[in-house]
């Protein structure tokens, strides 16, 4: 299958779509990253992406890039739109924050439930020395601070932005250990830890979150706080989870290496069984092939330069 893949620079986007990108090549499909490619193909057979991008409109035209090639749409959203009226309705639409999917339901907005998934190509168990006792990643969100407040005595390594960011929070500044560039140095400070620490802010409860599947990918022990969708997404595999005080499940573990290990290695085994970017695009495309190609539009040759030379003509 000949397939293009468009999105917009950002934080999520391209981690999202890379990974995507690189399930379906997995796959031993043609992918096209329209934000990095300089040339279109004459045809696709599928457009994919990040909220409304794939939805690209043509010059003078009420219909989209995807008419014009009788390709299937596919819209993956992984956030809220203030106005989801303005959701493109045509072709297919997959949210992976479970909220935003029953709400969209709610609204009559057709749409499946896809969530995140880790890239296995990027985080994976390799041998290192451990550093930490626990690791934490990201912004510091109240829940972030109340949970590392808790962590006195254990070996603590605190990795994201300081500038906006943890130079509010000087009581960490010890914990603080930089900020991770890249997927892969993310991997090695996962590596390096025996349990990563994951406290979403009350906004994201409804989403498992990138930590969530990149951590337990990396075979180091996850343990989070609860979340409902966590019990959608894993079921009987759902990772360890608390309440209010994270420190009792923390030293649990800690106290009982075996058990850190094997729930570790379980955990990493169901990742790789059931959460991979290649597995979430074989199930993408399962549900593209449920909708049928979009049909209607004639457009002569020199309309695909004129798209890839415009501001993508995106709705979303």
């Amino acid at each position: 299958m000949n397939i293009l893949v468009n999105y917009l620079h950002g934080n999520a986007a391209p981690k999202i779509m890379g990974g995507f990108i690189n399930g379906l090549r997995d796959l031993g499909h043609v992918v096209t990253d329209f934000p990095t490619s300089k040339r279109l193909a004459q045809s696709y057979d599928l457009l994919l992406g990040y909220s409304g991008c794939s939805v690209i409109e043509l010059p003078d035209s009420p219909y989209t890039l995807a008419h014009a090639f009788g390709a299937r749409l596919v819209q993956y959203w992984a956030h809220d739109t203030p106005d989801p009226d303005k959701v493109f309705r045509e072709g297919t639409i997959l949210q992976s924050d479970e909220g935003c999917w029953n709400r969209w339901r709610q609204l009559g907005i057709e749409c499946g439930y896809l969530p995140l998934a880790t890239d296995p190509f990027v985080f994976q168990a390799i041998d290192l020395p451990v550093k930490y006792d626990v690791v934490m990643t990201g912004l510091p969100s109240p829940d972030c601070v109340d949970a590392l407040r808790r962590l006195a005595g254990l070996g603590v390594g605190v990795f994201g932005p300081w500038k906006d960011g943890w130079e509010e929070h000087p009581e960490f500044e010890e914990y603080y250990q930089g900020y991770l560039a890249s997927s892969a140095a993310l991997n090695v400070a996962y590596n390096e830890s025996l349990i990563c620490l994951d406290a979403s802010s009350p906004k994201d409860l409804n989403s498992a979150n990138f930590t969530v599947f990149n951590a337990m990918a990396s075979g180091c022990l996850l343990i989070t706080n609860d979340k409902p969708t966590l019990d959608v997404a894993f079921g009987d595999a759902k990772p360890p989870t608390y309440a209010d005080d994270c420190r009792p499940i923390i030293d649990a573990y800690l106290e009982d290496p075996d058990l850190l290990r094997e729930t570790a290695l379980a955990q990493r085994e169901e990742i790789l069984r059931a959460h991979t970017f290649t597995i979430r695009a074989r199930q993408l495309l399962d549900a593209a092939e449920q909708d049928p190609p979009l049909q209607g539009a004639q457009v002569g040759p020199d309309a695909f330069g004129r798209i890839a030379g415009q501001d993508r003509g995106l709705r979303s």
